[in-house]
Parts: structure tokens; sequence; C-alpha cells
């Protein structure tokens, strides 16, 4: 039998001691910065109520009650640099005040920059750093949190879009009922300037169908035009669903200059022909002998 010995000791002992990290990118991000446009109040620090909510965040829990066990846990204050610890109504009314006051603007700004300043690797594809977007769905079932509901996998949560760049990525969460594309072109808006300030290498965006919209189309086109004058190259892949035949989908695959390139055709390298050369006249005759093979194929197999 091993002889285990005991020793009392004045060291003080946490199970979070992994928000010391935490800690350390709160000082990269700047996010003491926005105590300039916030007066302090009670000698609380608008920073101080942000890095406690997030601190939350990395240990797992969401709900403003919670801060409440960690007011008075020194290693929680001093590992996250915290001036003072805000209570419940504190952190909630400052946090819907900050909501109000364009928040989410400047913790993109703090996410860039700590990610530049650190220089995280953005792993490339061959040419080309994908980013990829789409939606997925969490099952909050039984629960009756803000924005839960129907989703399109017939299960009660939240549509999260994600975002991802290279192996990289974040999200935004959405309630569960909202379509792929409600809200999408101004989250793409967001997301393309911040790819654009992480790497210098060509980009590639890669959506599914459910972002087969025309405005949608129409943004994508907008947005690599943009890039290509200030230096930059944006290329883009979206999978539409064209119509019915017979008992297949018609599928194509949209490019980076609103062309197609045919029924489950890959993305063309640089050098190869470029859809958005095609003339719209060839475009439609193109589509419209992909639908008559189609539905020769689905005739010959009835």
């Amino acid at each position: 039998m091993p002889n285990v010995k005991f020793r009392t000791s004045r060291r003080t002992l946490t199970s979070h001691a992994e928000l010391s990290i935490i800690g350390q990118c709160f000082e990269i991000a700047g996010v003491d910065s926005i105590d300039s446009r916030f007066p302090t109040t009670l000698g609380m620090r608008i920073s101080d109520v942000i890095k406690s909510y997030l601190g939350l965040l990395c240990l797992g829990m969401s709900d403003y009650d919670a801060i409440e066990n960690f007011r008075q846990d020194k290693p929680f204050q001093q590992l996250l640099t915290l001036h003072k610890v805000p209570s419940t109504a504190t952190l909630r009314q400052w946090l819907e005040k900050l909501a109000a006051n364009d928040l989410q603007a400047r913790t993109a700004i703090w996410s860039k920059t700590l990610l530049s300043l650190v220089e995280v690797p953005i792993t490339a594809e061959t040419t080309h750093v994908c980013l990829d977007i789409d939606t997925f769905v969490m099952d909050n079932s039984n629960s009756k949190k803000d924005g839960v509901s129907r989703t399109y996998q017939k299960v009660d949560g939240y549509t999260p879009i994600a975002a991802y760049l290279g192996n990289e990525g974040g999200l935004e969460l959405r309630p569960g009922k909202q379509h792929t594309m409600k809200e999408s072109n101004a989250f793409l808006e967001r997301v393309l300037p911040r790819a654009q300030g992480l790497t210098e290498q060509p980009i590639l965006l890669r959506e599914d169908s459910g972002f087969d919209s025309q405005a949608h189309l129409a943004l994508l086109e907008r947005q690599r035009q943009a890039f290509a004058d200030v230096g930059h190259r944006l290329d883009y892949l979206v999978k539409m669903e064209t119509a019915w035949l017979g008992h297949g989908q018609s599928e194509h695959l949209a490019g980076h200059g609103g062309g197609l390139l045919g029924r489950a055709a890959p993305w063309q390298a640089p050098g190869a022909e470029d859809p958005a050369r095609l003339d719209p006249r060839r475009q439609q005759g193109r589509i419209r002998r992909q639908a008559r093979d189609a539905a020769g194929e689905a005739h010959r197999r009835s």
C-alpha cells in the first residue's frame, strides 16, 4: 500500500487556472481601451464587466447569476486582471447598454487585433486560403432560453452561422427558426474584411445551396471587385439548386464571376477558363443542355 502524506499549505488552489491565458489575451487585444469611452461608475470599469462575462463563457457559464460565485474569488479577479467583479444586476445592465452601443463591432476589432499580434497561422489549401461559411443546428430541446425555436432539423434550438478561415474560425448565435440567408449578407460583410486583414493569400469562399440567392451572389461579386481594387484576390464557389428534373435535382456551382461551372464541377485553379468570361447567352444555353441531358437520363432510368 502506498505511503500517502498530507500537508497543509497556505497557497491558493483554484480550478480555473487556465484563465491566466485568457487574461493575457485580453491584454494583447486591448480590451481595457474601451474604458476611455465610458465613465467609471462606483469604481466599476466597463472593461471589468466585459472581461468578467467573457471569463464566465470560457468556464462554460452563460447565465448572469453565475457571476455571484466569483465575486469573492481572488484567483478569478487576479487572472483576468479585474479591478472589481460586478454583481449580477450590474453585469446585465451594462451588457444590455453596450449591446446597443455597437459592442459587436468592437469585439470584432479585438479579435482581429489578437489574431494579428500573436501571428495565428492561417492554413492554406494549395494556392488559396479557404473561407467556409455555413449554418448548423444546436439542439436545445426542453429549454426556454431566448431565441430557442424550431430548426430545419425539426428540433428546438439555435441555428448559428459560422465562418472558418483555413482551419480557424468563429460563429454568431442565431434563433433556430432563422433561415440560412436571413442576415447572412451582413455577416459576410463583417467577416470578409477581417479575413482580408489576416492573410495576404488569395481567399476562396465556399458556401452550400442555402446561400443560393441572387442578392447574395451580387454581393459576392461586389466584394470580389473590392478585394481586387486593393490588390487582393477573392474567389467564390456557391452550390446552386437550379431546378427539379425527373427523379433528381440539377446541381450547379456558381463561380467567382457568377458563371456556372456545371454539374458537380470542381473549382478551377488560376489559369483555367474563367467562368466570368462566358457570354450570358452561352451560360443559359449550357444550363438548358444540362437540364435536357438530366431529363433524358431520368427518362431512360424510368
